[in-house]
């Protein structure tokens, strides 16, 4: 294995990656993904000297990591490392995350898959990253200070996509935040989950939304905001961008719902990126009910 310019490890073992290693000629790679399933702390030593090796490699732009805080906190990022993409999918601490941002000076798009980096809080914060310009936050689960101390480590962003909880509720907010501290932003896609202490109605979803009807949402940036209400659980709203930036979204059959929208525009649009459903199947399933571009169907029958 001489010329591989992408390597992908899914579900591998610290043993079995120690002993395919050695076999790896890393010098075109352009592509390394890496998902440990099942750790040996013997091999750990060996792991972390690949790992750096495989930071420091030159014709290196795409990484994904699903692996353990502990292993990522002692890999060695080349000073001037050259990835141009990362994807994390743990959960790593604030200065790890700085740290990798420190030294991977062309590192344009950065995907968190949890939530974001702890020990933010309390911080008095004094270097950015003006190098990010994409930032996805999945998983989001933190207040709204929180998440906006983070976002201002990023100013040069274009792109913002945000799946959680509540952290996006107040539209007013928002814009005055983007406008001072994202200049630069022209995409903003966010999945919100809200959980309201007494039930909602259509007109509490009317004011939530009028907070998203400002000429800086509808006009200039064009951006559409649609809040939706099952009426069986009317504590429960979500918040989304139009079209919904979610690829897997929880699917219900013939729930009773209320939806508003800050647009009358509302085009089969809406679902494009959602290629995959999951389904609790109470009733029978007609064609009609899934959108034509999913790709993927799972279907509970517990909830028969």
């Amino acid at each position: 294995m001489t010329r591989l310019q992408s390597i992908t490890f899914i579900g591998i073992n610290e043993l079995q990656l120690n002993n395919i290693v050695k076999r790896i000629n890393l010098n075109f790679l352009t592509s390394f993904t890496l998902h440990i399933e099942k750790y040996d702390d013997r091999r750990k030593k060996t792991t972390l000297s690949f790992l750096s090796s495989i930071m420091a490699q030159s014709n290196l732009r795409k990484v994904e990591l699903n692996i353990r805080n502990d292993r990522i906190s002692e890999i060695s990022w080349h000073l001037h490392c050259r990835i141009e993409h990362l994807i994390i999918n743990e959960n790593i601490t604030f200065d790890n995350q700085c740290r990798i941002l420190s030294s991977a000076s062309r590192l344009h798009k950065l995907i968190l898959k949890q939530d974001l980096p702890t020990m933010i809080d309390h911080r008095k914060l004094t270097s950015t990253f003006p190098q990010i310009t994409s930032l996805t936050i999945e998983q989001l689960d933190v207040p709204i200070d929180r998440l906006e101390s983070f976002l201002m480590l990023t100013p040069s962003l274009i792109y913002l996509k945000l799946i959680g909880k509540e952290c996006v509720t107040d539209g007013k907010r928002w814009e005055q935040f983007i406008q001072i501290n994202l200049p630069h932003l022209d995409t903003f896609q966010f999945f919100m989950d809200v959980k309201k202490p007494i039930g909602q109605t259509r007109e509490d979803l009317q004011i939530i939304l009028d907070s998203f009807r400002s000429s800086f949402w509808i006009e200039y940036k064009k951006w559409f905001i649609a809040g939706e209400l099952n009426i069986e659980r009317p504590h429960d709203i979500q918040l989304y961008t139009i079209p919904i930036c979610k690829s897997t979204l929880k699917y219900e059959l013939y729930s009773e719902k209320i939806f508003v929208y800050t647009t009358s525009d509302v085009s089969p649009s809406t679902t494009e990126n959602i290629n995959e459903l999951n389904l609790s199947l109470k009733m029978q399933i007609y064609d009609n009910n899934i959108p034509k571009q999913v790709f993927h169907l799972n279907i509970d029958f517990h909830g028969r």
